[in-house]
């Protein structure tokens, strides 16, 4: 029986420092929310042309 207590507090354990984490994480965040922290950064998309692709293409091939 002690060893079923055992692991059952064990267990606890576990769940009790997942629940303090998972709260530190949201303050965190919501401190972020209310800096202004939470601007996702955009990155710029170079699309080429049809033929430069193609150029590239028959350009490695040959090489």
């Amino acid at each position: 029986m002690s060893s079923l207590g055992l692991s059952y507090g064990h267990l606890y354990v576990q769940q009790k420092r997942q629940k303090e984490k998972q709260k530190q994480m949201d303050n965190e965040k919501s401190k972020g929310n209310e800096n202004g922290n939470d601007k996702k950064k955009i990155h710029p998309v170079v699309v080429a042309s049809k033929e430069e692709y193609q150029s590239k293409v028959q350009n490695s091939s040959t090489k």
